[in-house]
């Protein structure tokens, strides 16, 4: 299985990922990366996540996808606010 690093930035600099974790295929590695994002916010969701970013990166230094803190938030708002409303759907995971 190929391995994907995650690395993350915020306005105090980067903290680079140097085990990685061996997955299946980008798309998991993406998934993964945005359940990381999330685990890390709950541990303080009033903290101010603008800055941060989790780049996920394939053995050949590809970038297979960046999450940004402010959106996870966004997004978990939304889906919290709005799942179950007439006519709405939404599903991240």
């Amino acid at each position: 299985m190929p391995r994907y690093f995650f690395n993350v930035t915020n306005e105090l600099g980067t903290e680079l990922d140097e085990v990685g974790l061996a997955l299946p295929d980008d798309d998991v590695a993406s998934a993964t990366a945005l359940k990381a994002m999330r685990a890390i916010q709950g541990e303080d969701p009033a903290a101010d996540w603008s800055s941060w970013m989790l780049h996920v990166i394939d053995e050949a230094g590809n970038t297979v996808t960046r999450i940004a803190g402010f959106l996870v938030l966004t997004l978990t708002w939304f889906t919290r606010s709005f799942s179950g409303a007439k006519g709405i759907s939404c599903s991240l995971s």
